[in-house]
């Protein structure tokens, strides 16, 4: 079985961060928060971190931001963090987040930017409380 010639062009990623996207606005304001996050750390851009590039130092700040992205509470779904990255088939997304698990066990760096981060997302919770008024 071959796939259609459209399924083998690499397609650009295009960020649901417009005005007017399917996305709820605090869903992109949470991606919008951990994607300089994730530059800053892992020294690339974040249109690196948008666009479908196998470059290892993006993959590893990509796989950052899927794995982040699954920290709220409910969790982010597959589907819902591949419409943030511009509209990816839900199983790429699965495999970043299991490659943020296999980086977590290898990596100490990795591992530490997950530790620090899952911090912060404690603290923001439990100073919240579920409360959504700003």
């Amino acid at each position: 079985m071959s796939l259609p010639a459209i399924r083998l062009r690499p397609r650009e990623a295009t960020p649901s961060l417009a005005k007017g996207d399917p996305v709820p606005p605090a869903t992109r304001a949470l991606l919008e928060s951990i994607l300089p996050i994730a530059a800053h750390r892992f020294g690339v851009g974040i249109n690196d971190i948008l666009r479908n590039c196998r470059q290892p130092e993006k993959v590893r700040a990509r796989a950052f931001v899927a794995w982040a992205l699954r920290l709220p509470r409910p969790p982010l779904s597959s589907p819902a963090i591949a419409a943030l990255f511009g509209e990816r088939d839900h199983t790429g997304m699965i495999y970043l987040h299991e490659k943020a698990i296999r980086l977590r066990l290898a990596d100490a760096e990795f591992s530490a930017a997950c530790e620090r981060l899952g911090r912060a997302f404690a603290t923001y919770e439990e100073t919240h409380d579920g409360d959504t008024r700003h």
